[in-house]
């Protein structure tokens, strides 16, 4: 009898290899499929059993409305349909099928679910290693769909493995706790993406199609609406307002609601209330001057600035009248000497959230660069799971097993040497979110192995886990007051008597100069710190960099550390004299560390340190010099990506799986632009949209809603809630939102109008109408189009232009961010040229054609009509060239595609009939003359980035109405240059097939595609057959991807 078969599902191909590597000990068979199979004979539930290990990439099913009002068909068609039918439209769950690359970098539909019910063919058992969170759970259920699988068939048992990271370890503990999916989870995750979907679709259709026809200058295809990305941008304004007006003060809440990832994205940037109202108070800041008392105080030959207690004073008379009373006194009196015992806690466990911050504000990365580093870094197995919400570790963790793993890499080898010789400490308790344990590392890694950007955050995620097991950080703080009456001169001895580690501090004061005593202001401080431990050799430390802090009373003067190599552990105490001189109190303050601890592995989190001499209650000193600091107050600065994480998180904003998609989003939607420093900065387009949703609904701007979206949501996913329930009410509320928006939309057009361009007045001639036949203005702003004035018309064009003059001064287009047509969907970084083309006309429409070519040697080049590229004059053109109106990324173009090297006229010389030569040997579409390429001829796939040479240096090449016999390919005509023909006895004219003709064959040359091969006999033809099989419906033709689409170049 056969052993039962085992299907197991993982979320990658990666992670699939790693899960059958653990479980077969390396003795597997690999075979391809649409994702690798990887099969082997092992054990299964105490019985051998045959395993079959595959993947799915990522969610199987993508949520969608039916074809008839599917989004993915642009403006042109939206109008078919009310938005506000759509909230209580039917769904549907379509294949996602991803394009996976093939050998010689082609891409092809994955059809995972056809993949995955043709493996599960005969299995018995069906074992789930999806993500363990929501959206894993949720793509569980999606796999069950596929494979046949039911949940309580007892002949076919479905499984779920949890697990935190792809280590054999964890693999082989997963396979012995085996538990069943979480329905609810998934049913969670289905209202969420129903509510998104609906909610965003209906909002973003009525605020594209009413204001984008309408103003030239508007720089966004899709104006989106986002339950989520509206409320972060609302976020960043406000808390761009809510400084202080010198810069010092703490952020307002973060406002926001959640986001559909493809489709919404205005309600996640209208949530940033606190955002709009701090850029409000940078944009409306005027500076105001202020002054402050600095005494200066010769203490052993140097020099010491002191803090005012009154800080600073806007009145310059006012501060006059102080200087001249402490200069009146000049006398010093130390009223106050304080001493405080405090502690820096080390931090606990590393969650998603705070490694997007410290990527962002250490390391430089934007949020989406993060999680791409770490989730590679996971499926090659030297982190653990990436996404999670947790900060407390599993009382079952592997502590010592983790750092010994660490032990031998050479920049921290030693501390955590130190660390398993002491005594690691046990980790704060931090937060249990039920899903992933902390991310830590999983094995040693060096730079080589991961490249520069990847070892930066493992290096970080290292860091900060050893962080996590070491003591906490603590200094003492002591204060001194003084009065000033006589000159004082003082040391001090200061010796820890809790810490083990005793040591005598000496300190030198050399220039203490700085003119603010501000937050971040840095001053020139030395000290020689000396331990008397006889720990490990350590003697001297040199501690340098001083920083300004603010406190609630003044100003501490600290000092900060340039050694952070081993796990010596030193005291800090803080010592603050305060002094008073002519009425008037001013002050001073020292820090100390007692225990470094955490912060030698972190030295960023260090507790900056200073040194004061030793000062006695009732000490004088003479005042050296008395400084009218002037300074002005300073507006707040942006928000920074840092700053935005942390109040999202705090706001319930996303998730840690979604937060570095909506802020990418809001970035890619132009709403905000990230400037140096990763600030975030509101663009005008941002600005007007939150202002118009402050005034119609500034409901829409609270968090109560998305609050209790969220509440409902996760009552769903602990079963506490009906799904359909939850789905419904909350789509109640929205549509009713919804049609008061509507009612009030002349109030958004009222600040558009004041900051956009109609039409009308925008852009400059290009090309004629073919209907009015005057001039229409090329808009330059996303997105790129043609409008008649005459005709009020829009005519949608490959996207982001900027016009130009040639060398003969006509209008140039230069386009950037091309994407190639059809099946190869091959980003190109490259400029592309759009011009009138030899004023010539469309003989369907009478519209001039403009001629497009992309820069570069290798650049195409091929003519398009402009009512043919969005009114198909074909019915079905779209179906039959796999072309459709918005491209694979979502932006919009209202066209369908259709450039003349897809038109099927029959008698127009610049269709696809007249130019087209033979079949692409790469892919399923046709090799176009290239009508300009000139004097390097060449012929261009019209599907693919297949670039076949010509004959170079000839006069003219051009395709003839004769069609080769044997191939049924187009018959060229060559005209060689007569110096340098082939041909014999000067002749220049030769005829023939390039497939075919010995002569044209030789000198054709192939690039970024297959080779051609001469045809032998009937065998030898390129891929596919000649023209002929552009008849109909083509070859293939029909099963092209539908959102592929010229507007993508």
């Amino acid at each position: 009898m056969a052993p039962p078969k085992v299907l197991m599902v993982a979320e990658k191909p990666s992670i699939a290899l790693s899960i059958a590597s653990a479980l077969s000990r390396g003795q597997m068979h690999s075979r391809k499929g649409t994702t690798e199979v990887h099969e082997f004979e092992e054990m299964f539930l105490g019985f051998p059993a045959h395993y079959k290990v595959t993947s799915v990439f990522g969610h199987v099913f993508r949520v969608c409305y039916p074809q008839s009002m599917d989004l993915s068909f642009g403006p042109a068609d939206w109008a078919t349909t009310d938005p506000i039918d759509l909230f209580q439209a039917p769904i549907r769950k379509a294949e996602s099928n991803p394009k996976v690359i093939k050998p010689r970098s082609s891409w092809l539909q994955a059809h995972i679910c056809r993949h995955l019910s043709q493996e599960a063919r005969g299995c018995s058992h069906l074992v789930l290693w999806l993500d363990c969170d929501r959206e894993g759970e949720n793509i569980c259920f999606e796999v069950i769909q596929c494979t046949g699988f039911q949940a309580n068939d007892a002949r076919r048992r479905v499984h779920r493995a949890r697990f935190s990271s792809i280590t054999e370890r964890d693999i082989l503990k997963a396979m012995n706790c085996l538990v069943e999916p979480n329905k609810d989870e998934a049913l969670a995750v289905d209202a969420r993406q129903e509510i998104d979907l609906k909610v965003g679709v209906a909002f973003t259709r009525y605020q594209t199609s009413y204001f984008q026809g309408k103003y030239g200058n508007l720089d966004s295809r899709v104006i989106s609406n986002s339950i989520l990305q509206s409320k972060i941008c609302e976020l960043i304004e406000d808390l761009n307002s809510v400084h202080k007006l010198d810069g010092v003060g703490g952020f307002a809440d973060m406002i926001a609601l959640t986001i559909n990832r493809k489709v919404t994205d205005i309600w996640m940037w209208m949530s940033c209330t606190e955002y709009y109202d701090r850029y409000l108070q940078i944009t409306t800041f005027k500076p105001e001057k202020f002054w402050a008392l600095h005494p200066h105080i010769m203490v052993d030959g140097y020099e010491l600035q002191l803090e005012w207690e009154r800080q600073r004073l806007f009145d310059f008379d006012v501060a006059l009248m102080f200087q001249k009373l402490v200069l009146q006194d000049r006398i010093l009196e130390v009223t106050e000497i304080s001493e405080k015992h405090e502690s820096k806690g080390r931090p606990p466990g590393l969650n998603t959230v705070n490694l997007l911050k410290i990527a962002s504000s250490a390391l430089g990365f934007g949020p989406q660069l993060a999680m791409q580093l770490a989730e590679r870094l996971y499926t090659q197995g030297f982190i653990s799971y990436p996404r999670t919400e947790s900060t407390a570790y599993p009382p079952s963790f592997d502590f010592k097993g983790t750092l010994v793993a660490l032990a031998n890499n050479p920049m921290w080898g030693n501390y955590v040497q130190g660390l398993l010789s002491d005594s690691y400490h046990k980790p704060r308790s931090g937060t249990d979110a039920g899903d992933h344990p902390p991310i830590t590392p999983m094995r040693p890694a060096n730079e080589d192995m991961l490249g520069k950007d990847a070892w930066r955050l493992y290096q970080y995620v290292c860091q900060h886990f050893m962080g996590t097991v070491s003591p906490d950080c603590k200094y003492i703080r002591i204060g001194l007051n003084g009065w000033m009456r006589d000159e004082l001169s003082a040391t001090q001895l200061v010796k820890d008597t809790e810490s083990p580690y005793s040591f005598i501090v000496s300190l030198s004061y050399t220039g203490l100069k700085h003119n603010e005593p501000r937050p971040g202001h840095c001053a020139q401080l030395n000290s020689l710190l000396t331990h008397n431990t006889g720990y490990k050799g350590y003697g001297t430390q040199i501690f340098v960099n001083a920083h300004i802090l603010g406190t609630g009373a003044g100003y501490e003067i600290v000092l900060e550390s340039a050694y952070w190599g081993s796990s010596i552990m030193y005291s800090l105490i803080e010592t603050k004299v305060e002094f008073s001189v002519g009425g008037e109190f001013f002050h001073c303050i020292g820090l100390r560390v007692t225990v470094k601890g955490f912060t030698s592995i972190m030295p960023w989190l260090a507790v900056i340190e200073k040194n004061l001499p030793r000062f006695a209650k009732g000490d004088k000193i003479e005042v050296s010099n008395v400084e009218l600091f002037e300074g002005q107050t300073v507006p707040p600065d942006y928000l920074s990506e840092s700053e935005l994480i942390s109040l999202m998180e705090k706001n319930g904003i996303g998730t840690d799986a979604s937060i570095s998609v909506h802020i990418n989003n809001i970035c890619e939607r132009n709403y905000v632009q990230v400037q140096t420093g990763r600030k975030l900065v509101p663009t005008t387009l941002g600005i007007t949209l939150i202002r118009g949703y402050q005034f119609i609904d500034p409901d829409l701007c609270l968090p109560d809603i998305r609050g209790f979206i969220e509440q409902q949501i996760t009552l769903v996913a602990k079963g506490e809630a009906d799904h359909s329930r939850v789905v419904q009410h909350v789509l109640e509320q929205f549509k009713q939102k919804y049609s008061y928006f509507v009612k009030q939309i002349d109030h958004m057009d009222a600040l558009f109008e004041a900051q956009f361009s109609p039409l009308a007045d925008s852009g400059r001639a290009l090309s004629k109408c073919g209907k009015c036949l005057r001039y229409m203005k090329y808009i330059s702003s996303q997105p790129s189009r043609l409008y008649c004035g005459t005709c009020e018309e829009v005519y949608y064009l490959p996207q982001k232009g900027t016009i130009k003059k040639d060398a003969n001064g006509e209008p140039v287009v230069v386009l950037t961010e091309l994407v190639v047509l059809a099946t190869q969907s091959l980003s190109l970084s490259c400029l592309v040229l759009l011009a009138l083309y030899k004023e010539l006309t469309c003989p369907l429409d009478n519209f001039e054609l403009l001629i497009f070519s992309m820069a570069g040697p290798e650049g195409k080049s091929f003519p398009l009509c402009p009512f043919c590229y969005n009114s198909p004059p074909f019915e079905g053109i779209d179906t039959l060239f796999g072309v459709s109106k918005t491209s694979s990324s979502g932006k919009l173009g209202k066209g369908t595609g259709m450039p003349c090297f897809l038109c099927p006229h029959p008698t127009c010389r610049h269709s696809l009939i007249a130019q087209g030569v033979c079949a692409c040997p790469e892919c399923n579409g046709m090799l176009v003359l290239d009508p300009v390429s000139a004097p390097k001829w060449r012929l261009n796939c019209n599907m693919c980035n297949c670039l076949v040479l010509l004959p170079q240096g000839a006069h003219r090449i051009a395709t003839t109405r004769k069609r080769c016999p044997e191939c049924d390919s187009a018959i060229i005509e060559v005209d060689f240059n007569k110096n340098t023909t082939p041909l014999g006895d000067g002749a220049t004219l030769h005829v023939g097939c390039i497939l075919c003709d010995d002569l044209l064959h030789s000198l054709v040359e192939v690039k970024h595609g297959k080779s051609f091969f001469k045809r032998a006999g009937k065998l030898g033809r390129a891929r596919g057959a000649g023209r002929a099989a552009y008849r109909g419906r083509g070859r293939g033709l029909g099963k092209m991807d539908p959102k592929m689409s010229f507007r993508d170049f």
